[in-house]
C-alpha cells in the first residue's frame, strides 16, 4: 500500500515496523530477553564491507544485529561530520541506549517499533527493532498523534484479526482540508498529503492522491464518479495475527 512495510485488511488490508550494519556496538553487548532474539538488517554489504544508508553514510553490515550500543558515526544526532562522536550532553540520549533489529511475529516486547519512511535509513523497506529488549529505552521513536480517530465510518473489524491502530508514518502539520487534528503524513511517492490516521481503523479512508477517488487538488469526486475500492471500508492490521486471503 502507500506504506511500503503496511498491509491492509479488515474487512480488508493489513500493516507491519525506525532505524537500521559490521558493527561493533560501542557499548558492551546486552543480552536480549527470553523469547525475543536479534535479527540482521537482511542488507547485502559492499565491497567495503559495509551497508548503505539513504542520508547517514555507509554502515557496518552488522548494524543492528545483536543487543548493544550502536555505531552511529553517520547519524547527527549521534556524531559529528567526521564521524567522531559528539560530547555527552550534545549527543542525542538514544545514541547511548542499547537496541536491535527484532522479528515482530516472535517479538513481544512493549515497545517494539519500525523504521519510518523518512528516517534516512533505508529504501528498500522498513524494519522493526526494539530498545526494550536489548535493556534500554526507547527515546528515538515518538508518537504526535496519541488520539486515534475513524471520522470516515465506525465498520467492526474481523473477530480475528487483531488491528493495528496506526500506520506509523511521521505526522506533521499541516493545513490541508483532510488533515486530522492539523495533522497530516506524506506517502512515499505521493505528491500530495494524506490525513495523519490514514488507515488506522476500519473505515473509508480519504485518497487525495488517487485519481480514482479524488481530483488532482485532493478533493474528493463525487461518489457517483469514484471507483468502486474508494468507498470501501479497510484498516492496516498486524500480518502475523490477521490471516484473512486478502492480506
Amino acid at each position: 500500500h502507500l506504506f511500503s512495510s503496511l498491509r491492509p485488511c479488515c474487512a480488508m488490508r493489513s500493516s507491519l515496523l525506525p532505524f537500521v550494519g559490521l558493527i561493533v556496538p560501542a557499548g558492551s553487548v546486552n543480552v536480549p530477553v527470553p523469547g525475543c532474539t536479534c535479527i540482521g538488517s537482511g542488507l547485502t554489504p559492499g565491497a567495503d564491507g559495509k551497508i548503505a544508508t539513504l542520508r547517514w553514510g555507509r554502515y557496518p553490515a552488522n548494524y543492528g544485529s545483536q543487543c548493544g550500543v550502536q555505531d552511529e558515526t553517520g547519524h547527527s544526532a549521534c556524531s559529528d561530520a567526521n564521524g567522531n562522536p559528539l560530547p555527552e550532553g550534545v549527543r542525542a540520549d538514544w545514541c547511548d541506549e542499547p537496541w536491535c533489529f527484532v522479528d515482530p511475529c516472535t517479538c513481544d516486547v512493549a515497545d517494539l517499533s519500525i523504521t519510518a519512511p523518512d528516517s534516512g535509513y533505508f529504501t528498500d523497506k522498513q524494519r522493526h527493532y526494539s530498545f526494550m529488549n536489548c535493556g534500554g529505552v526507547d527515546t528515538f521513536t515518538t508518537t504526535t498523534m496519541p488520539a486515534k480517530t475513524c471520522p470516515n465510518g465506525e465498520f467492526k473489524p474481523l473477530g480475528e484479526c487483531a488491528l493495528k491502530m496506526d500506520n506509523e508514518a511521521v505526522k506533521f502539520r499541516c493545513t490541508d482540508s483532510w488533515a486530522v487534528g492539523g495533522m497530516c503524513v506524506q506517502p512515499a511517492k505521493m505528491s500530495v498529503t494524506y490525513p495523519a490516521n490514514y488507515g488506522e481503523g476500519c473505515g473509508i479512508h480519504p485518497e487525495p492522491g488517487y485519481s480514482d477517488c479524488s481530483f488532482p487538488d485532493g478533493t474528493p469526486k463525487p461518489v457517483e464518479e469514484q471507483a468502486a475500492w474508494c468507498l470501501e471500508p479497510w484498516s492496516y492490521v498486524n500480518p502475523c495475527t490477521c490471516t484473512l486471503a486478502d492480506l
